[in-house]
């Protein structure tokens, strides 16, 4: 019994060892590949399992001999969205696994500072700014931050109650950048005040009339 068993287990690997080391001759032009696979299982006793309609989508142009049928296997799939492994003396042809591919993140662009008054330095808290048509608020301190993943250059207008308005254009990411605003010089229309003499004449019948003065 144990010398049966050893005669069907030597007859195994020699039978293993005669498919994988035999020549594989391969001719084929716009065949396509489930029928080149049939054609190998037929003429070398080689057992495949694969999705025949998918692989019937592959044209295969060969004309090549491979020192076995590993190697034959590698240069069909190569290019080809599938793979192979040998699972108990078949050859199984799969998809491929898709690859995780990270996808690059977008690069940000920043622009940040301060909006200040030009005479004095101060800081001009709650300013308005409009940065690429989007629009921001200057904080407390009259500092802003603004990112962007659609361009580095950043054209800025700011506004504040009592300013002129600022308009400048930055040509790439800037950090900590001070701001001047310079106060609107409005002159306001001179107001002539004169003094001005009201009289009130009040009669009543059969009485002389009275003159009221009001300075």
């Amino acid at each position: 019994m144990n010398l049966r068993r050893l005669i069907f287990l030597l007859a195994g690997i020699l039978f293993h060892l005669v498919i994988y080391s035999q020549e594989i001759k391969l001719t084929a032009s716009k065949k396509a590949l489930n029928e080149v696979l049939l054609n190998i299982r037929d003429n070398y006793n080689v057992d495949f399992s694969f999705n025949d309609s998918e692989l019937s989508k592959y044209l295969v142009n060969v004309s090549k001999t491979f020192a076995n049928i590993d190697l034959a296997l590698e240069y069909l799939l190569k290019d080809l969205p599938f793979e192979y492994q040998k699972t108990s003396g078949v050859y199984v042809i799969f998809p491929k696994m898709a690859e995780m591919v990270e996808k690059p993140r977008p690069k940000v662009y920043r622009i940040s500072g301060r909006i200040m008054e030009a005479k004095t330095n101060e800081v001009l808290p709650f300013s308005n700014i409009l940065v690429n048509s989007k629009g921001i608020i200057s904080d407390y301190n009259g500092n802003f931050l603004f990112s962007t993943t659609d361009d580095s250059v950043f054209r800025i207008q700011i506004s504040h109650l009592g300013y002129l308005v600022k308009d400048t254009i930055f040509y790439r990411a800037h950090k900590n950048i001070s701001i001047f605003l310079t106060p609107s010089e409005q002159q306001l229309e001179e107001i002539e005040i004169r003094e001005q003499l009201i009289e009130d004449f009040s009669s009543t019948e059969n009485e002389p009339a009275t003159l009221k003065l009001n300075h």
